[in-house]
């Protein structure tokens, strides 16, 4: 997989990088490709690089403030805070948060879109957002 996404960024200067099923199957290599982003080779290129699966998206993000448009089969979201992570504040969805910090990888769980769109800012750190079916 690494190998394919350097190339695909490297080489190949996409745009996107949309990895299927590097999700299911075995974990050990589901998180090797979690945890890829952070290597430095990847990390300035994180915004590019999704996963997708039957049930889920996995996009990431470096600080910043962003909109999240709703898949239209998706109805639950994570936050991933993949290393430590400030600020981080959920704006306008069913579980809200103001300016948090993380101090440890943690996942938010189990949160919700209000409406068509969701929106979230952090100051450091990567984090992962989820888009699940179920």
């Amino acid at each position: 997989t690494e190998m394919a996404v350097a190339l695909a960024l490297n080489e190949l200067k996409a745009d996107e990088v949309v990895i299927y099923g590097g999700t299911a199957g075995r974990l050990d290599h589901f998180l090797a490709n979690l945890w890829m982003v952070l290597q430095p080779r990847f990390i300035k290129h994180a915004a590019k690089i999704k996963m997708v699966d039957c049930q889920n998206s996995l996009s990431f993000y470096l600080p910043g403030s962003y909109e999240l448009i709703k898949e239209a089969d998706k109805r639950y979201l994570a936050f991933v805070c993949l290393t430590p992570v400030t600020k981080l504040s959920l704006v306008d969805q069913k579980y809200r948060l103001d300016e948090v910090d993380f101090l440890y990888p943690t996942s938010l769980a189990s949160n919700e879109f209000i409406g068509e769109t969701g929106h979230f800012s952090f100051t450091s750190g990567v984090i992962a957002v989820i888009q699940s079916t179920d």
